[in-house]
C-alpha cells in the first residue's frame, strides 16, 4: 500500500498532489488582470466612456499590468495539461512554476510602481494593497511545504515499450 504525504483525497488520478485552494486563488489575483482588461475593454465600449468610476477601475487595470500575468498563464496552462503525456516545456513550465509567481509578483509590483495613479485615491490605496498581497504572496509560495510538493510532482510519462512495431 502506497503511503501518501497528505490526505488521500487531495491527490488526483495520476496520484500527485493537486493544487490547493491558496495557489488556486494566486493564480486568479495574477489572471484579474486579464480578465479586468476584457471588462473594462467592454465597458468603454458600451458606455462610450465612462465616469469616475471607470477611471479607478481603469488606473488599477492598466493593459500594461497584462505582461505580469503572462508566467502565470502559462502556469495555468501547464496546469490543464498537467498529465502523463504531457511534454517537455510543460514540465519544465510545471517544475519552474514558483519562480514564474515569483517573476509575476515582481513585474507586478513594479507595474505598480511607476504608475501614476495618485496615492491618496481609492485606486491609489487599492494598488498599494496589492503591492502588499504580492509580498505575502511571495512569502507564502517560498515557505508552504505544500506548494513546493504540489510543483515537485508531474504524472509520469508513458512506459515506451521495446517492441519493434
Amino acid at each position: 500500500m502506497t503511503k501518501f504525504k497528505y490526505d488521500h483525497l487531495r491527490y488526483n488520478r495520476y496520484f500527485v498532489l493537486k493544487p490547493n485552494i491558496g495557489l488556486l486563488l494566486i493564480f486568479a489575483y495574477y489572471l484579474k488582470d486579464v480578465f479586468m482588461g476584457a471588462i473594462v475593454a467592454a465597458s468603454l465600449f458600451k458606455a462610450r466612456g465612462g465616469g469616475a468610476e471607470m477611471g479607478a477601475l481603469i488606473a488599477i487595470s492598466s493593459p500594461r499590468m497584462l505582461f505580469s500575468a503572462i508566467p502565470v498563464i502559462a502556469l495555468f496552462y501547464a496546469l490543464l495539461h498537467r498529465v502523463p503525456d504531457a511534454g517537455p516545456r510543460i514540465r519544465w513550465v510545471w517544475r519552474n512554476g514558483k519562480h514564474l509567481i515569483l517573476t509575476s509578483a515582481l513585474l507586478n509590483s513594479v507595474l505598480i510602481l511607476i504608475t501614476t495613479t495618485p496615492l491618496d485615491t481609492v485606486a491609489g490605496k487599492l494598488l498599494i494593497g496589492f503591492l502588499v498581497l504580492n509580498v505575502v504572496i511571495v512569502i507564502y509560495v517560498y515557505r508552504s511545504e505544500v506548494v513546493t510538493d504540489v510543483f515537485a510532482e508531474f504524472p509520469d510519462p508513458p512506459e515506451q515499450s521495446d517492441k519493434p512495431a
